[in-house]
């Protein structure tokens, strides 16, 4: 490897240029001409033209073309979306999109005959939706659901339509005996008897105001009390305007017609999230100060409008900078008026502020504030169970709250010292008694059941392997999920019995399969991807041993004609004994000489990509594909902070973002070098969001490893980034300090020695493009030469169009090229 130079320049290359900053009108001019010719200076001087000879006429030669690479991705395939199954179970229906338009159509599958047709636009009523509600415990003969708004009844009878109007239905419930269904419309919850026998009546309403005050307090005061004391026609008038109100209010209670009064909550509060339970008796409602989380937002312009003017839209908080302030739990009874402030300051732990270390000089006075997320009555309504997190993202416990008392009762408790993760499923298994709910507890998401009844709670999966998706079976007789049991980057389906057997695999396509039960838990409606494989619809028996169906055939078969790399799945070896999963693409073949690596880093941090699936980089797949067949080797890493692979690999990043993750993508660097063959001075990389940043922490941090790097729509500066991703990972800037500058690639600039590209769309609205402009001016005032920025005027985080994406990769492609195609020494002789 290269030893580390303290000087600009540590390998002979081409001519340097001055450091070229496009800003937004060249960007105009750069970005309106993106067709095959020269379009006039692209990353350190090199043209924007045809990208080589040999990948130019690629229908011809074989060879790839970026041109065809970033065309319209309708190309690849018209994958099916948002299936879903029919509310009988003897359908499935999904969306896909128009040859060459931006419209989608419903399409329907009659699993009997096989037959696939269009859902024609005047069809597309109720029973052209999905997410029907069936009927709790009964036989599946009736359904509830919501179209355009609206409320509908399935039953033997087909759909009827219980509601019309202008405010839309949310929240149905069926009641407790199947006579009622409860919802939400206008800010009132509602019933509705289903024999039609009478309308829809309100059954309680909040008002995010004060209660006014009680008119039966007349003056007070000395001489109020005075007036009623010596004159006679005070005192009497007060006792009949008493009576009167007294006997009105008590036939307003006995008025079985009359709207109830409404719940008021407080002036400045929101509800956050409110539940009735299947009795229709009890309220539960989240209460919030309004306003909670805005903090003081960043401000963005935006600089291709329709009327030509500059609009600037606000934007989302910075780390630190949103209000953090804990939720109020009310409970009502609407049957006798009760109302209870439920207390969420007695949890165990709640006292004990794991930051302290931080708050030396300021320590945390009384317990830590919460929040309510998740909720679900039991299928009796006698209890509701909620999860409630610290504000601090520390802890999160699982409780139930008694319907009929109020009373909470804690039943688990989630710590963690770095910040509780995504695995927080839980629901009723039904029919029973039994809460299931997913735990991290043993450094793997697994599926735990609490049974009320005994108040003992056990655990049904385990292993070094994760759970998601996670339903229960109509009958309640077992559990289904989606896990990486067998490879952690194969997901597939497996049943989650109840009695303590080991869950069995009920799927084997060996890629990443997602499902839907079908409504009488029978069948798996399953999409399924794997690497050279978009999504199909497949149909699957819910039983070991079945056979699979395919559903839908939507890759292209031009797309499929073209020779794409099929990634191989290999174990990267790393420092201590760590193995760091990854995909490999190389060319065939021995090589004739050492040859120039990229490496991929993907997105988002917590994020799998080294999967057998699909990926949702498809571009970049078909890029490293390309970049194969110019003699390159690419390595894509799940590097530590990814997801799918447990607890201890998702959490290594806390208080340190960048650290973790740059040695594995070191040792990436160097494993290639030692066993593939590469040529370790010709090693690349690139990446955009989170693997933009990763890209500019690698290129400063290591500058010996990495010979050039693109870095696209890339977070600078974690202090400028939004508060709940960032501050649940480092704190916020004022509490950890330390945590922000030594995880911010513009603290470390100056180690910048090799070729850098960054790319940013100007109108994105998660990673702000003034990251990519600070860490500019941080360059040029360190009078770093060799690097670029090009800004997208049009585009946001993910780039929408083709001609932004052909430019944007014409451009690394060009970096690339320049600095890795012809080894150093070769190079300094042809400069010679």
């Amino acid at each position: 490897m290269r030893a580390k130079s303290t000087n600009a320049t540590i390998r002979p290359r081409p001519a340097r240029v001055p450091v070229l900053l496009v800003l937004l009108a060249a960007v105009a001019s750069g970005c309106a001409a993106t067709g095959g010719g020269s379009n006039g200076p692209g990353p350190f001087g090199a043209p924007l033209g045809p990208v080589r000879a040999a990948a130019v006429d690629g229908a011809a030669s074989g060879a790839l073309t970026l041109e065809e690479i970033f065309a319209d991705q309708q190309w690849v395939a018209r994958s099916p979306t948002a299936a879903v199954w029919s509310v009988d179970g003897e359908r499935v229906l999904y969306d896909r999109v128009r040859p060459n338009s931006a419209v989608t159509d419903r399409h329907r599958i009659d699993l009997a005959s096989g037959v696939t047709t269009i859902v024609a636009d005047d069809a597309r009523g109720p029973l052209a939706a999905g997410g029907w509600i069936h009927e709790p415990g009964a036989t599946g003969d009736r359904a509830l659901g919501v179209h355009a708004g609206n409320l509908f009844l399935w039953d033997a009878g087909g759909p009827r339509q219980l509601t019309r109007g202008r405010a839309s239905v949310s929240s149905v419930r069926w009641s407790l005996d199947g006579e009622h269904v409860f919802f939400e419309r206008g800010g009132s919850w509602w019933s509705l008897e289903l024999d039609g026998a009478s309308d829809a009546f309100e059954l309680a309403r909040f008002e995010t105001s004060d209660e006014p005050p009680d008119e039966s307090d007349g003056p007070t005061g000395f001489r109020a009390e005075s007036q009623q004391r010596l004159f006679d026609v005070i005192s009497e008038e007060e006792r009949r305007a008493r009576e009167r109100r007294e006997v009105d209010e008590r036939r307003r209670d006995l008025d079985p017609t009359r709207v109830l009064a409404p719940l008021y909550v407080g002036a400045g509060n929101t509800i956050w999230r409110d539940e009735l339970d299947p009795t229709g008796r009890y309220l539960v409602a989240i209460v919030e100060p309004q306003g909670q989380g805005d903090g003081a937002r960043d401000q963005m312009p935006v600089w291709i409008t329709e009327d030509a003017d500059i609009d600037v839209e606000r934007v989302r908080p910075h780390a630190g900078e949103a209000a953090r302030i804990g939720h109020r739990l009310e409970w009502f009874d609407l049957e006798t008026g009760g109302r209870v402030e439920v207390p969420l300051d007695g949890l165990s732990g709640q006292d004990t502020d794991p930051l302290a270390f931080l708050r030396a000089t300021d320590p945390l006075e009384g317990p830590r504030e919460v929040r309510a997320r998740l909720f679900d009555w039991s299928p009796d309504g006698r209890l509701l169970a909620l999860q409630v997190y610290s504000i601090d993202d520390k802890d999160r416990w699982t409780c139930l709250l008694d319907a009929e008392d109020a009373t909470l009762h804690e039943i688990h408790r989630l710590s963690d010292e770095a910040w509780i993760g995504s695995f927080n499923e839980m629901g009723w298994v039904p029919g029973t008694s039994q809460l299931w709910f997913q735990s991290e507890e043993s450094g793997w998401s697994h599926i735990h059941l609490y049974d009320a009844d005994t108040g003992t709670t056990r655990a049904l999966t385990s292993g070094r392997w994760e759970t998601d998706n996670v339903v229960a079976a109509p009958d309640g007789s077992c559990l289904f999920c989606v896990g990486n049991r067998s490879d952690h980057g194969v997901l597939e389906v497996h049943r989650v019995f109840l009695d303590g057997r080991a869950a069995e695999r009920l799927t084997h396509f060996e890629g990443v399969t997602r499902f839907v039960l079908s409504p009488g838990g029978e069948r798996l409606l399953c999409t399924v991807s794997r690497a050279l494989e978009p999504p199909e619809l497949y149909l699957v028996d819910a039983r070991t041993g079945a056979e699979p169906k395919r559903l839908t055939h939507t890759i292209e078969p031009a797309w499929a004609a073209r020779p794409w790399i099929e990634p191989e799945y290999v174990l990267v070896p790393g420092r201590e004994g760590r193995a760091i999963p990854a995909r490999l693409y190389r060319p065939a073949g021995t090589p004739t000489g050492p040859r120039p690596a990229v490496l991929f880093v993907h997105g988002a941090g917590y994020l799998q990509n080294a999967h057998r699936g699909w990926s949702t980089y498809q571009r970049e797949f078909m890029f490293h594909s390309f970049l194969v067949q110019q003699g390159f080797v690419v390595l894509d890493m799940d590097y530590r902070a990814s997801a799918g692979y447990g607890r201890d690999w998702r959490t290594a990043i806390w208080r340190h973002m960048g650290e973790p993750e740059l040695e594995d993508l070191v040792d990436g660097a160097r494993w290639l070098a030692q066993d593939l063959d590469v040529d370790p001075e010709r090693i690349g990389l690139y990446g955009g969001s989170y693997g933009g940043f990763m890209t500019l922490m690698a290129l400063f941090k290591a500058p010996e490893v990495f010979a050039c790097g693109a870095a696209l729509r890339p977070v600078t500066d974690w202090a400028h980034y939004n508060d709940p991703y960032t501050a649940r990972i480092l704190h916020t800037p004022d509490l950890d300090p330390e945590a922000y500058r030594r995880s911010s690639p513009i603290e470390f600039a100056e180690g910048l020695e090799d070729p850098l590209l960054v790319c940013h769309g100007l109108v994105d609205s998660n990673v702000l493009a003034k990251d990519s402009v600070r860490l500019s001016q941080r360059l040029i005032e360190l009078g770093v030469q060799d690097f670029e920025v090009m800004l997208y005027p049009a585009e946001s985080h993910a780039f929408r169009w083709p001609s932004s994406w052909l430019d944007e990769y014409r451009r690394i492609w060009k970096l690339f090229d320049t600095w890795l195609v012809e080894p150093i020494g070769a190079r300094a002789a042809t400069e010679d």
